[in-house]
């Protein structure tokens, strides 16, 4: 893993994202760069992009980085978009849900789960 993020699509198409630690904000735009070169190939190859993104390892970041998320998601995922987050704290939890608080968007403490739930759309 480069930096913070890892990104990777498995055979059903779904692009998975591990992220550890805090984030910078070069950090965030590398990211977000390779991450929309990801969803474009996956709405290639099934018409939407479904994405798991793995934040367990992640702590909580600052409102600065959080809201550099919000306007960077904002741009890149699609309203037919489904993406799962997955997330042991609380608190991470309920940030990623207010970055993402529209349909086709889920937060889930078993990745198990929130992969299921991305292979239902």
């Amino acid at each position: 893993m480069a930096g913070p993020f890892a990104i990777s699509t498995d055979e059903h198409g779904i692009v998975g994202v591990v992220a550890t630690g805090f984030w910078s904000p070069a950090d965030l735009q590398g990211h977000f760069g390779e991450l929309k070169k990801a969803i474009d190939a996956a709405r290639a190859r099934i018409g939407i992009a479904r994405v798991l993104v793995d934040l367990r390892a992640s702590s909580v970041q600052s409102k600065d980085i959080f809201e550099r998320c919000g306007e960077a998601t904002s741009a890149i995922y699609d309203a037919e978009d489904r993406i799962a987050i997955v997330a042991e704290s609380t608190l991470l939890t309920m940030q990623m849900r207010r970055l993402d608080a529209a349909a086709g968007r889920a937060a889930f403490t078993d990745p198990a789960e929130a992969r299921g739930w991305l292979l239902s759309a």
